[in-house]
């Protein structure tokens, strides 16, 4: 499993801004009347998620820093992907 952590401001600019006028953003707005309410409401998510995994999943998997540029994740996703591929097999 692969995990993407993003900041406040960067989920802000990604979902929110970066998706007006779509379904996920009309989707969004049920979590939060402002902006701001819908990014705490997302941020705590991240965590309640990440809280859930540490405690819960018996795969492997890696969270990867969703502030790093995408070309810099690449290398780490396949590096988790051949590792999982490599414990299915064994």
């Amino acid at each position: 499993r692969v995990r993407l952590n993003l900041s406040g401001e960067n989920f802000r600019r990604r979902a929110l801004v970066g998706r007006r006028g779509s379904g996920f953003y009309e989707y969004a707005m049920k979590f939060g009347a402002t902006e701001e309410e819908r990014v705490r409401y997302f941020a705590r998510e991240q965590l309640r998620i990440l809280d859930l995994l540490e405690a819960h999943s018996c795969l492997p998997y890696v969270v990867l820093d969703g502030e790093q540029p995408a070309d810099s994740l690449q290398p780490l996703f396949r590096q988790t992907v051949r590792l999982h591929l490599t414990h299915r097999v064994s």
